[in-house]
């Protein structure tokens, strides 16, 4: 196997669409477009990290605070440039969307939560086998120490649907870099859904963690055996930044040779 930096979205694109897969990491093609979903994502998460900063750093926050450090994130210069891909919606609606999580997550879960923050936003990768390749990369939303001693790995989800931390690979792929790093023998996963207020969890014990990582090897190993990126058209084709160019959108017919 290739020594190439591998990730959930960058596996979850090829499941999605192989030919989007080939334009962005073969073809090194840059998206057309950001949409209105992607930067409420971003300032979500990145309120919720500044938050749990502020309060590692011993500073008092509250629902006002996390209204404030919303508002101030969400009308950034580049705010404009979002192109929003629902019929009817405005970017002020997905503003008040925006304010709506981050006020229901603290009353439900930031006010009263007095676990340690080991880290924020932690980027790491891991190699997945002995010989150093291929990496599993990844940016985890947070890391908490629960009174308990329990480590419990956060991601959170802005979108409609949560995914099960018993079965998704995001986490448990996440958890293979806290258990060899924090040498513990279990790891608490936990999807935060923000839009809907819920919180699934789930433990992950380190004697699960050959089968996540053969999973892993076996969907690179696919990935790098294929010789063939086929579009696979979907309503999520709107929201594609590989949309202008995509055969299956109405783009240009003629494919760009791979660099592969």
């Amino acid at each position: 196997m290739s020594g190439t930096a591998y990730s959930h979205s960058r596996v979850g694109l090829f499941d999605q669409c192989p030919l989007a897969y080939r334009y962005r990491y073969l073809d090194g093609i840059a998206d057309a477009f950001t949409t209105i979903e992607q930067h409420l994502g971003q300032v979500v998460h990145d309120v919720l990290e500044q938050a749990y900063a502020e309060r590692s750093r011993g500073q008092a926050v509250d629902a006002g605070w996390l209204t404030a450090a919303f508002e101030r994130l969400w009308h950034s210069p580049e705010l404009a440039t979002h192109r929003v891909v629902k019929r009817g919606v405005t970017p002020d609606e997905y503003r008040a969307q925006g304010l709506a999580m981050v006020g229901s997550f603290h009353d439900r879960v930031f006010a009263a939560d007095d676990s340690e923050t080991v880290y924020l936003e932690r980027r790491f990768s891991l190699a997945l086998d002995g010989a150093g390749s291929p990496v599993w990369a990844g940016v985890i939303d947070r890391l908490a120490r629960l009174a308990d001693g329990t480590l419990r790995l956060i991601d959170y989800k802005t979108g409609r649907s949560v995914p099960d931390p018993r079965t998704d690979r995001q986490l448990q792929s996440y958890a293979l870099h806290v258990l060899a790093e924090q040498r513990v023998g279990q790891v608490e996963l936990c999807y935060e859904g923000l839009r809907g207020g819920t919180s699934l969890t789930a433990p992950f014990p380190a004697s699960q963690a050959g089968e996540v990582r053969g999973h892993l090897l076996a969907r690179i190993a696919a990935i790098e055996a294929a010789s063939s990126w086929p579009a696979r058209p979907s309503i999520l084709c709107n929201w594609c930044g590989f949309n202008p160019i995509c055969p299956e959108a109405g783009g240009m017919k003629r494919l760009p040779r791979s660099r592969r």
